[in-house]
């Protein structure tokens, strides 16, 4: 007998639906619903407000200086203490930001991913699915959320990548309410999405896989995307070959499935559960491959995805507990 949780390598249909309990939504095939359109606009600019917030800084630095040398009838503070005092701090907060530690979110002016206050349920009668759930979650650092049951990782995944909107609160990219944006561009565009079930179509190649989503996402490409993917894909350890992706290895049908998500340059990868039903050795794989596009460690000279990624995970287990760098609990 087939275990109901065996990864499915056979599901196809581009227009198919993937239900949770008692919620359901239908993954549409993006090239039949998106027009033409000049990428130049579709991306929301982050604010780098670092430079001038080190400016305030050493500016309230030295005014509380002088003000101190005012109260001071005997002693008087001498200039270079006062810009010692400022470069010392200021080479601190470099540090920080430069490093993967907590503090690196101090002086950013807006989380890459925010929920504030989120609240969903499937209709008003019944009991919030998804109840004031607020987080922030920030560019370089891996994230798991852990939630009691299927339903609640349907819920999150819908609200989080626009199948749906949550009731109560908002969802913001970078300050921007997703509310407001277009949600199959932004679907193609600004998020990576790896679902358990139809992240691939199993009746293509992973280089074919590739191609496909990022012809349906209208952005020019400075070289021929075939080339592009198959530098992905040798890039993210896939081992696959040529073979459809029905004919390899769940590892590779996983790693084939993040190679996809990024294959559009996204910042935020949101992931079910992937290291589901596989070994250690292969949970490894996937995990470090994880790591890699968060904090851009690759460990080899790579041309794409050379950046760092805010990486999402919704899971109902504790097993990315040691893995992630936050754990948070919907």
């Amino acid at each position: 007998m087939k275990n109901e949780n065996e990864y499915d390598n056979t599901s196809t249909p581009a227009d198919s639906e993937q239900t949770y309990e008692d919620i359901t939504f239908t993954f549409e095939d993006e090239t039949d619903t998106i027009e033409p359109t000049i990428h130049e606009d579709d991306e929301v600019e982050e604010v780098d407000t670092l430079e001038e917030n080190k400016k305030m800084l050493s500016e309230v630095l030295s005014k509380k200086s002088a003000l101190d040398s005012q109260e001071t009838d005997d002693q008087e503070v001498p200039e270079s203490a006062v810009e010692n005092s400022s470069d010392s701090l200021l080479s601190t907060v470099d540090k920080n930001l430069n490093s993967n530690n907590s503090e690196d979110i101090i002086l950013r002016a807006n989380p890459t991913l925010g929920f504030n206050d989120v609240s969903y349920a499937r209709n008003k009668k019944e009991e919030p699915i998804i109840n004031n759930f607020s987080a922030k979650f920030y560019t370089g650092r891996t994230y798991a959320i852990k939630a009691d049951n299927s339903a609640q990782v349907a819920a999150l995944l819908g609200v989080t990548i626009c199948f749906t909107l949550p009731q109560n609160g908002s969802i913001t990219i970078k300050g921007t309410n997703i509310a407001s944006l277009d949600h199959a561009k932004t679907r193609l565009n600004r998020l990576g999405i790896i679902p358990q079930k139809f992240a691939l179509r199993p009746d293509l190649t992973a280089v074919e896989n590739l191609t496909y989503v990022m012809s349906a996402s209208n952005r020019n490409f400075l070289r021929p995307i075939k080339d592009i993917a198959l530098a992905l894909l040798e890039q993210c350890g896939y081992n696959g070959g040529s073979k459809i992706i029905s004919d390899v290895a769940p590892v590779e049908q996983r790693i084939a499935s993040i190679a996809r998500a990024i294959a559009c340059e996204p910042e935020i990868i949101i992931a079910d559960d992937p290291l589901r039903d596989l070994n250690n050795e292969d949970a490894n794989r996937v995990s470090d491959l994880l790591n890699n596009l968060a904090k851009n460690t690759w460990p080899q000279r790579v041309e794409y995805a050379n950046h760092k990624h805010c990486i999402i995970i919704l899971t109902q287990n504790d097993s990315y507990t040691g893995i992630c760098d936050e754990t948070l609990t919907l």
